[in-house]
């Protein structure tokens, strides 16, 4: 929905970024970046919050989502464990499309599945991928 010379702007800004890394008087090889958007910008983290924001649009009416900065939660709530492991998985499989979709990447060793109820005893581990 943007007019005028803005896209245009954005693309150029975005587009054929390059960088390198400067250890004390030590500068790296340069790097293309691939996604993202360049660090230190306060144009960056504009653009990322208008983008990473429409990560709800993904989301059912009775799941919850939070998100804060680039960290997102979501969960469900039932009586019932394979109610709750069908709806997540569901919701996990629309958040990777919108992913796909939008250039973002989730990293499956930062995610993590926590399972809390009022029961006691052990509960078996969900089932989610």
């Amino acid at each position: 929905g943007l007019k005028g010379r803005l896209p245009v702007f954005i693309q150029n800004f975005l587009n054929d970024r390059h960088f390198r890394v400067r250890l004390g008087s030590t500068l790296s090889d340069t790097f293309s970046q691939e996604m993202g958007v360049p660090q230190g910008s306060i144009l960056s983290v504009t653009l990322f919050s208008i983008k990473i924001n429409s990560i709800v649009s993904c989301m059912k009416t009775d799941t919850e989502g939070s998100l804060y900065v680039d960290d997102f939660s979501i969960s469900y709530r039932s009586k019932h464990m394979c109610t709750m492991e069908r709806h997540l998985q569901q919701c996990l499989n629309k958040l990777d499309k919108w992913a796909n979709t939008n250039g973002f990447k989730f990293s499956k060793t930062k995610t993590v599945c926590m399972h809390f109820c009022q029961l006691r005893g052990l509960h078996p581990d969900s089932t989610l991928i």
